[in-house]
Order: C-alpha cells, then sequence, then structure tokens
C-alpha cells in the first residue's frame, strides 16, 4: 500500500473511532446511529425509548414493526457530521 493510502486509511479509521465514540454522547443519537446502516426490526433496537422519542421529533419512521430515518433524520445526521454526501 502506498504511503498517502496508508495515511488516508488511518484518517478513515480515526475519524470512525470519534464517529463511534460521538453515537454514545446520548440514547438518542446512539439509537439514530444505529438506523444509519438501513431498517432495523423492533427486537434489535437498542432503545424503544430513544426510539419513540426520535418518531415524536421526526427523525425515525415506524413501517410494519420496521424502523428508518426519516427525511429529517438524515438531514440531522449530515449537518452534525454523522454523514456524508
Amino acid at each position: 500500500m502506498s504511503e498517502p493510502m496508508r495515511d488516508l486509511t488511518a484518517w478513515q479509521a480515526d475519524q470512525a473511532a470519534a464517529q463511534d465514540k460521538a453515537c454514545y454522547q446520548t440514547p438518542e443519537l446512539h439509537q439514530l446511529c444505529q438506523l444509519i446502516h438501513g431498517p432495523v426490526w423492533d427486537g434489535n433496537l437498542m432503545s424503544k425509548s430513544a426510539r419513540d422519542d426520535l418518531v415524536k421529533s421526526g427523525l425515525v419512521l415506524r413501517v410494519a414493526g420496521w424502523n428508518v430515518l426519516s427525511v429529517e433524520g438524515v438531514k440531522t445526521l449530515y449537518n452534525i457530521g454523522f454523514l456524508r454526501a
């Protein structure tokens, strides 16, 4: 692996570690981070109470037992730096 590629890989690993650490700051943020990768079944949620709060605030949608980020949830995660275009 070339030196610039190693530097990029190390930087990406550092960014991922910082993001993982930040995800644990609040139960709601932790729950949003779980939903970044796609729909999550109710039984696999980290916190149903946090999910309920996120649904009330419009950041998460519940559909037939599945939980997904709403458009506002995606915008929020993008604005705080957890998603990139």
